[in-house]
């Protein structure tokens, strides 16, 4: 056991380290041995129905030794103990929204720091009695902006200091729900970026659609145009805030700078092809939302195919009426630059070849 002097040398040695690797980052070869700092997550409940209890606990990257985080920065909970959400946010993946729960912290320390009173936390509980209705995948956010960063008192300072990973996503599965670290910078940035293009506002939502434009120039170019609207649609379905139906019209905007001809087909066969042993339900939705949004007659003409298809296999009825209400008759928006003439009316037999998109 360390006695408290030699723990904290300790601890400030591991965090020198942290801030002086720092630089490294901007060498590629040298990035791997930069960690920041970071936090051990885990998820209690205890049957369907039954509140959910995260826990989260701050540590260095190295040695895994508690760090206490200034509490004001994860948010503030109210005389119940209700958080009022600051960089935290425990939320609805497709959404985008938080959701409300009670936060208990871990090991308060009150500080005076320059005369301000400070309040830090080595980490927290956080207790949501039910999840909202349909919500199934959820995300975590405990850092700011994209690097995270991450305040902490270290002396007679808050020091500011990088945070990984941004996000974790909490997929629900047959034990209870399996945590996934999102560590990969490119795939952060796109997943913000998408949430972004759901924003109601509209300079956000612009530079979002600025960056996925950049994402698609710069992504495994040398694919035919068609390959590379699939790799971004596998992209939203796995990662998109598919709640949000503003984003829907940003990601047709996003995929005119592939010059695909027939984007219908691919949406189409998009559709088809999350059936069977590849059924996934979020995947066949995007196809569907896409092809309502683009709003031309041969998106309208692959609607009314898709009902008809999906009328003839065992269908959900909420995906159903779904597809219902996109497959109706509307005014849409005829586009002769993209050879819409209006006569399209793409086949279901031509998702037998499957387009690999798992």
């Amino acid at each position: 056991m360390l006695s408290p002097t030699k723990y904290l040398s300790l601890m400030a040695f591991e965090l020198m380290i942290v801030r002086q690797t720092a630089r490294l980052q901007r060498f590629p070869l040298w990035r791997g041995l930069h960690r920041d700092i970071t936090a051990s997550v885990s998820l209690h409940e205890t049957g369907e129905g039954s509140p959910l209890t995260l826990s989260v606990e701050f540590e260095t990257p190295y040695l895994r030794r508690p760090v206490a985080i200034d509490e004001s920065q994860i948010g503030t909970g109210d005389d119940g103990g209700v958080l009022q959400p600051g960089a935290f946010r425990f939320f609805d993946w497709h959404s985008w929204s938080h959701i409300p729960g009670r936060i208990t912290w871990h090991n308060e320390r009150r500080v005076t720091l320059h005369g301000n009173p400070i309040i830090s936390a080595e980490g927290f509980s956080y207790r949501v009695n039910r999840l909202p209705p349909g919500v199934e995948n959820i995300g975590l956010r405990i850092a700011e902006g994209i690097p995270g960063s991450i305040r902490f008192t270290r002396g007679d300072d808050l020091v500011t200091m990088g945070f990984e990973p941004g996000y974790w996503m909490l997929e629900p599965n047959e034990e209870g729900y399996r945590i996934v670290p999102i560590h990969d910078n490119d795939l952060l940035l796109l997943i913000v970026s998408l949430s972004e293009l759901g924003s109601n506002d509209a300079t956000t939502h612009g530079n979002a659609q600025c960056r996925l434009k950049e994402w698609l120039s710069s992504h495994q170019v040398h694919r035919s145009p068609e390959r590379r609207m699939l790799d971004l649609l596998r992209y939203v379905r796995d990662w998109g805030p598919l709640g949000m139906p503003l984003m829907y019209q940003g990601i047709i905007n996003v995929l005119e700078n592939l010059s695909v001809t027939d984007r219908e087909r691919v949406l189409f066969e998009f559709y088809a092809d999350h059936w069977g042993i590849r059924s996934n339900r979020n995947g066949r939705l995007l196809a569907v939302r896409l092809l309502d949004q683009m709003g031309t007659k041969s998106a309208s003409a692959a609607l009314r195919e898709l009902l008809r298809y999906a009328r003839h296999r065992v269908t959900d009825p909420e995906e159903l009426n779904i597809i219902q209400r996109a497959a109706r008759e509307r005014p849409g928006k005829h586009d002769p630059g993209n050879g819409d003439s209006g006569t399209a009316s793409p086949h279901p037999t031509r998702s037998v070849q499957p387009l690999h998109t798992n």
